[in-house]
């Protein structure tokens, strides 16, 4: 799942969150899940964005027109895929 956020004012944000460094395990021959990520898109001067991953825990200041996205993590599989 994925979730975006956009700032309509400067604020403060924070996140803390697990399974950003450690894929999910699958269980009997089951492949891992997916790893999540957390993503601060700054504005920068040019009218673009720069992506900072702000890792499993983070803090950050949101300015107006900021987008933060969270992708959670995918569960690991269970049973040999066939």
């Amino acid at each position: 799942m994925e979730r975006s956020f956009e700032a309509r004012q400067d604020v403060n944000c924070s996140i803390v969150s697990q399974r950003r460094v450690f894929a999910p395990l699958g269980m009997k021959g089951g492949e891992n899940g997916a790893k999540g990520v957390n993503t601060w898109y700054r504005k920068n001067g040019n009218g673009e964005f720069d992506a900072i991953n702000l890792g499993n825990n983070g803090l950050c200041r949101l300015r107006k027109g900021d987008i933060f996205t969270v992708k959670t993590p995918g569960g690991g599989g269970w049973g040999v895929p066939t």
